[in-house]
């Protein structure tokens, strides 16, 4: 598959409410892909999505491999309250230290589902998200919880389950 401009790229609209409506889309997702009928409008599989999902989750649970040069992190930090009453915009291009977070291209959809799923069962036991976000530093569960439904509203907004 030849790159797409993720800014222009066909895309479900779809919100999260809860872990259990991500659960409930990857399982969709799944069978969709297990039928034929998964749509890949973006850049990466069904794989590397909820691998990069699930990443992003662990970090914020077990803490991060990288930090966000001072000025971004002052600026996101003083528009954090703007920020995290939109959707994430699709098109951000990871770059420097934070490229860590860009899945490898061979990821099964087998090994990112298992994984996801495996993060999303720690926080539903009750794990805490303790850890600065390396963009927007400090945050309380709630709000790390938004950033996650957010998260993972774009990037699933990229695989359409077609018929299944």
């Amino acid at each position: 598959m030849s790159e797409v401009k993720t800014k222009t790229a066909p895309r479900r609209e779809i919100q999260f409410s809860d872990l259990g409506s991500i659960l409930n889309d990857v399982d969709r997702l799944e069978a969709a892909e297990k039928a034929g009928s998964l749509v890949q409008n973006g850049n990466w599989s069904l794989g590397q999505i909820t691998h990069h999902v699930a990443d992003l989750i662990e970090q914020s649970l077990d803490g991060f491999r990288f930090k966000a040069p001072a000025p971004i992190r002052i600026l996101f930090t003083t528009l954090r309250p703007i920020l995290f009453k939109r959707p994430i915009p699709a098109g951000i291009t990871l770059r420097g230290q934070s490229r860590v977070l860009i899945p490898e291209p061979d990821i099964s959809s087998e090994q990112g589902l298992s994984e996801l799923r495996a993060q999303i069962k720690r926080l539903q036991d009750g794990a805490q998200m303790t850890h600065p976000s390396p963009i927007f530093g400090r945050l309380d569960q709630e709000q790390w919880m938004g950033l996650h439904l957010r998260h993972a509203a774009l990037h699933l907004s990229f695989l359409d389950p077609g018929e299944a």
